[in-house]
């Protein structure tokens, strides 16, 4: 059984090549890689395979990615698992999705590969898509103070005041930004003016 698996696996790695090169389907080839991976998780061949689609920049990586996703998460490989993720949400049309990828993107490059500052870009890209969102924000005001970025956090809200049309948003973008001015940039000036565009 070992033996014919193996097979298997060789006439299916041999095939995917085919479909990519020769026949120029290269989603024909993702499946067939997706095949070698259910036959023998984390094959080599078809990683390294997947790996290669996922780096080009043909529109098909996304599917590569999905495919990846799941055995780089599972082998602690991150960096990688980020790439994927990062790939995914290119193709990604519903808003609520792109803003889980990029808080989870955000985790793992707070957590799990020590780079808060990369953190604080991925959940800005998340409040940018939700700007009304508390807990992003909140997470946000979090990882500025934690790097010692809330001035350039609070010129991330004042660019996004311009791009939000909710006026009830505004409102709260603003506010933050005069309570940032008057609590953490000790900037009181900033503050009074601040407060006065919510008047």
């Amino acid at each position: 059984l070992a033996r014919r698996l193996g097979d298997l696996r060789h006439l299916l790695l041999r095939l995917a090549l085919v479909e990519r090169d020769r026949r120029g389907r290269l989603d024909r080839s993702i499946t067939v890689y997706a095949r070698v991976l259910d036959l023998r998780p984390g094959d080599p061949g078809a990683v390294a395979a997947l790996s290669a689609i996922l780096r080009g920049s043909d529109p098909s990586r996304a599917a590569a990615a999905r495919i990846l996703a799941p055995v780089y998460r599972d082998s602690g490989a991150f960096g990688d698992y980020s790439t994927c993720l990062e790939a995914e949400i290119e193709v990604t049309e519903e808003r609520a999705a792109r803003v889980r990828s990029w808080l989870e993107l955000a985790d793992i490059d707070e957590h799990k590969l020590g780079r808060p500052e990369h953190a604080l870009m991925r959940t800005q890209r998340a409040l940018h898509e939700e700007p009304g969102n508390e807990d992003v924000r909140a997470r946000a005001e979090r990882l500025a103070r934690q790097l010692g970025q809330v001035d350039d956090l609070v010129a991330f809200y004042l660019d996004e005041i311009d791009s939000v049309g909710d006026p009830n948003v505004v409102l709260g973008l603003r506010r933050r930004v005069a309570e940032l001015c008057a609590s953490d940039l000790r900037d009181v000036d900033r503050a009074v003016e601040a407060y006065a565009a919510i008047l």
